[in-house]
């Protein structure tokens, strides 16, 4: 399959449109001599070259009557930072002379960025926003854009919209619900996980009766720990079976499940059932807790994964984590992977894929 050129000068507008103080156009070549008119028409107030300045310099000059300071982000990859008014934007842009991204793309690709960019919890999820801001989904638009066919197109749409649930969790932590029969340590262990006392901890069943929340951040990634109240058939009072009911909610909206088993007691049929309840298109592992109490119980073989743990002693914790990144993001993209963060955009890439109208979706992610 034969890709399509690339264009030797793209320009793309950064910043939103429209009146302001400041503009930012981002410049990227696919040759240094492609970048030709940056040295023609900038003029460094230093006398420096912008296309052998080390990357990371901050140059300040003029475009013509123009001030403006340009910075080399990459060994082809340079932002204009300018007057925010269009008319100085379209000048710059025109004397480049390079492939324009349609602005209205850039501006509703950018606000979105911008909006995620905000949500992030961690260094590592930003990254992968950022790098779409800085052209992964531009090429993935160009690309769209160019000579293929339609035939040619779909495994490039389909990866695209296979990042989906990734995408939505770079600003949403992943939901992970923890749940088993009263007493089982569901409590105790999730304060040993995030490391302080969020959850109620009592020698007594059926103490917890609502849900309790508490993120966590795991190599770079984040989750959302749900404790709930424990589950067994026949709840004691009214409000303890609103919780028993919640803990079954949150179940259905997680992503994950752990079934914390009190090792002390052994493996019940209460557990089997709730084990089993437990959809199988969730990520789901039973949790041996309170290994640290002298027992002779051994776990369940053959149902599910067993992690060992202890809330006292910590041990299994890392296992434990490294189960629930492993099983939940068994897939992680490269950061330069255009994702499918714009609603609009997977729409649209659905839509071509049922109809398989190349030049509607073209005109659509255009627009």
């Amino acid at each position: 399959m034969n890709l399509p050129p690339k264009p030797p000068l793209v320009v793309r507008r950064l910043t939103a449109h429209g009146r302001g103080a400041v503009a930012v156009l981002r410049v990227t070549a696919t040759t240094l001599a492609d970048a030709a008119p940056l040295q023609s028409h900038f003029q460094s107030a230093g006398g420096r070259d912008p296309n052998t300045a080390e990357v990371g310099s901050i140059l300040y000059g003029f475009w013509g009557a123009e001030d403006v300071v340009l910075t080399r982000c990459e060994d082809l990859v340079w932002e204009v930072c300018c007057h925010g008014g269009d008319a100085a934007v379209s000048r710059i842009a025109d004397d480049l002379g390079g492939v324009t991204q349609p602005e209205s793309t850039a501006t509703s690709v950018d606000e979105c960025l911008q909006s995620q960019l905000l949500k992030c919890r961690t260094l590592r999820t930003a990254k992968f926003l950022l790098a779409q801001q800085q052209g992964a989904i531009s090429e993935f638009i160009a690309r769209v854009n160019g000579d293929e066919t339609f035939s040619e197109l779909r495994p490039t749409l389909e990866r695209f919209l296979s990042w989906q649930t990734f995408a939505q969790h770079l600003t949403e932590p992943w939901r992970v619900a923890v749940v088993g029969q009263p007493n089982a340590g569901k409590s105790s262990l999730l304060n040993a996980v995030v490391g302080y006392e969020r959850s109620i901890v009592f020698d007594q069943p059926g103490t917890t009766r609502d849900r309790v929340e508490a993120e966590v951040i795991f190599d770079g990634w984040p989750f959302q720990f749900v404790d709930t109240a424990g589950v067994r058939n026949e709840a004691r009072d009214e409000i303890e079976a609103v919780g028993v009911a919640a803990a079954r909610v949150s179940i259905l909206d997680s992503e994950a499940c752990l079934l914390v088993v009190d090792s002390s007691h052994g493996w019940t049929a209460d557990d089997a059932a709730l084990f089993a309840a437990i959809p199988s298109t969730h990520a789901r592992a039973i949790v041996w807790n309170k290994v640290d109490l002298a027992a002779d119980h051994q776990p369940p073989v053959g149902v599910g994964p067993v992690i060992q743990t202890s809330a006292v002693t910590r041990s299994g914790l890392d296992e434990l984590l490294n189960w629930l990144t492993e099983t939940i993001i068994p897939d992680v993209p490269a950061v330069s992977e255009p994702l499918p963060i714009s609603a609009s955009m997977i729409e649209a890439v659905e839509h071509a894929l049922k109809t398989q109208n190349l030049e509607e979706l073209r005109r659509t992610i255009s627009q």
